[in-house]
């Protein structure tokens, strides 16, 4: 108990902090490798799960593009921290596929999974802060406000689709901001 304690947190200073850095008017603007920053944020969850978890990750980026790289780690931590922790444990296979397709104009970021899914009635306000669709998995109701938040201050936007027991995906295009 008291290790489950500490690891949730655990989760939620590191999500405070991310809100805050969200909130903080700081944008310095680099040059992004998706490979980079997806094997980087990806790798402690996939040494987490083991073999219960295969992340698959699939990156086609077309040439520069220039956004906040901390940012959209926060966006891809979030989303992959979820996936895992609302794995399905009945299936025989769990995955989560992290997609990244870029080029002059955009990114288009998808994150999905085969997990338990979330119940239509939840996803309006999955993105409220402090909202949890499921108490069981203890949640603090923050990540997915800051996927939100800085999708948007990003100047991009998210949506996401479900169905309970076969899964979720979420998708985001953020624009590239090379001009």
């Amino acid at each position: 108990i008291i290790e489950q304690s500490a690891r949730k947190l655990d989760v939620m200073t590191h999500n405070l902090v991310d809100l805050f850095l969200n909130l903080k008017d700081r944008e310095p603007i680099t040059s992004v490798s998706f490979a980079s920053i997806i094997d980087e944020v990806v790798a402690p969850y996939q040494a987490e799960a083991g073999d219960q978890v295969e992340i698959r990750k699939e990156i086609t980026q077309d040439g520069d593009f220039l956004s906040d790289e901390l940012k959209l780690k926060m966006i891809i931590k979030n989303l992959v921290f979820n996936a895992v922790k609302f794995r399905d444990a009945n299936k025989p296979a769990s995955f989560v596929r992290v997609s990244s397709v870029s080029d002059a104009n955009k990114l288009v970021l998808e994150i999905e999974d085969n997990g338990v899914g979330i119940a239509r009635e939840n996803l309006g306000q999955i993105f409220d802060a402090f909202y949890s669709a499921d108490n069981e998995k203890g949640g603090s109701g923050v990540g997915l406000h800051i996927v939100k938040a800085t999708a948007e201050n990003l100047g991009g936007s998210i949506n996401v689709s479900s169905v309970p027991g076969e899964g979720t995906k979420f998708r985001m295009e953020i624009p590239n901001k090379h001009g």
